[in-house]
C-alpha cells in the first residue's frame, strides 16, 4: 500500500512539473524558444527531448526541433539528435512500463478497467501507437510497456514511426519556412 501511495505522489509530482515546464515554454513564444534552442545547443535539446518523451507530457520535442531549425541550427544534426533521444527515451519508457505496469495501472484505474484497457490495447495497440507516434497527440511510449506490446511491434509502430514524424517536421520546416 505504501508503494501505491508513493507511486501516485511521484506520478502527480512528475505530471505537475511537466505541465509547469510546458506552460512556461509555451508562454515564451517562438522567438524566445528559438533563442533558448541556440543557447542550450544540441546536447540541451537531446536532454529536453529525452525528458519530454519519457514522461507524461503535453509538450512535444517538436517545439525544439522547429525552433532549432528556424534559429539556423544544422537541421540534419538536429533531427538526428532528436530522433536518437526519442528512441532512447522510448526504450526506457517501454521498459519502465513493463517493470512497473501493475503499480502504474493500479494507481490510475481499477482492475476491471485495466483489464478492459489491456484487451483494447491488444486489439488496437499497434495502430494506436503508430497514430500517437505520427501525430501531435501526446506521445506516451510507456503505454507500449504497460500493455505488454511486443518489442518488435514497439520498434516498428512506435520508434520508427516517431522517427518518420520528426523527419516530416524537419522537411516541412526546411522547405516552407
Amino acid at each position: 500500500m505504501k508503494i501505491r501511495g508513493f507511486t501516485q505522489s511521484f506520478n502527480a509530482l512528475l505530471l505537475l512539473s511537466v505541465i509547469v515546464l510546458s506552460v512556461y515554454l509555451l508562454s515564451l513564444g517562438q522567438e524566445k524558444i528559438s533563442t533558448m534552442a541556440l543557447g542550450i545547443g544540441y546536447f540541451g535539446i537531446f536532454i529536453f527531448t529525452f525528458l519530454l518523451d519519457v514522461s507524461f507530457q503535453i509538450l512535444s520535442p517538436d517545439i525544439f526541433l522547429i525552433s532549432g531549425i528556424i534559429a539556423g541550427m544544422n537541421f540534419i544534426h538536429l533531427t538526428t539528435i532528436v530522433i536518437i533521444a526519442s528512441w532512447i527515451s522510448g526504450i526506457v519508457a517501454y521498459y519502465l512500463g513493463i517493470t512497473h505496469s501493475k503499480i502504474m495501472l493500479d494507481s490510475v484505474m481499477s482492475r476491471k478497467r485495466s483489464r478492459k484497457a489491456l484487451a483494447y490495447f491488444k486489439k488496437y495497440g499497434k495502430f494506436g501507437m503508430a497514430l500517437i507516434a505520427l501525430t501531435p497527440i501526446p506521445y506516451l511510449p510507456i503505454l507500449g510497456g504497460i500493455f505488454r506490446m511486443k518489442i518488435k511491434d514497439f520498434i516498428i509502430y512506435a520508434l520508427l514511426i516517431r522517427a518518420l514524424h520528426f523527419l516530416m517536421i524537419a522537411y516541412i520546416i526546411t522547405r516552407f519556412v
